[in-house]
């Protein structure tokens, strides 16, 4: 797995917690912890599907995993695993690429919008294209 805070690669250690059931079914968070030391952060998704649970020895059930897995969000970090703006991008177009990264998932048509207005102020700053006049 990559971590998307930092992008290395890295073998997934998971920990699940589980949420409790619904009518769509069991919810668990799925909770990986970036083994980079300068990174460390959490990658956390949100997962619906069929709970399984184990019998541990002492007896009674404990939670073990979901599957299969029917709906699975990335929560933490929000947004898409987009590779971070070079530092020589200037700030105000590394917000419009940042703010259109991070509203994909929730909204690609949004994302569009946004990403085509990037490419606007781009082609108007840098290439000295001007609007049309009708």
């Amino acid at each position: 797995m990559k971590c998307p805070h930092c992008l290395v690669e890295f073998h997934a250690e998971v920990e699940w917690l589980h949420l409790g059931k619904d009518k769509k079914g069991n919810w668990a968070i799925e909770k990986y912890p970036c083994p980079n030391p300068d990174c460390g952060k959490f990658i956390i998704y949100l997962v619906q599907g069929d709970a399984i649970w184990s019998q541990p020895a002492a007896g009674g059930r404990h939670f073990s995993h979901i599957q299969p897995v029917k709906r699975r969000f990335l929560v933490n970090p929000k947004g898409s695993n987009r590779p971070p703006v070079p530092p020589e991008v200037p700030p105000d177009f590394t917000e419009d690429y940042i703010e259109a990264c991070l509203v994909l998932p929730d909204s690609p048509k949004a994302s569009a919008a946004l990403s085509r207005r990037c490419l606007q102020h781009i082609l108007g700053e840098k290439a000295g294209v001007k609007k049309k006049v009708k």
